[in-house]
């Protein structure tokens, strides 16, 4: 984190098959670089698996930085 002009962030996840905000942590304060968040954020997800190859599909997460 950039130390100058970031003073508090949050981190929002993204499920890329939907697009759509799933859980999204509360706002840390920025000191010298660096965030803590008090709050542990959960997401739930389901593994599908493959009944031909028995491998589990990929579930992608976009992870947004924001002020």
């Amino acid at each position: 984190v950039p130390q100058a002009g970031w003073d508090k962030l949050f981190v929002s996840f993204i499920p890329m098959d939907t697009g759509k905000v799933t859980a999204k942590t509360t706002k840390a304060n920025v000191r010298n670089g660096n965030c803590k968040w008090s709050d542990p954020v959960y997401e739930t997800t389901r593994l599908l698996q493959d009944h031909g190859n028995k491998k589990y599909d990929d579930k992608l997460y976009k992870l947004v930085v924001a002020m």
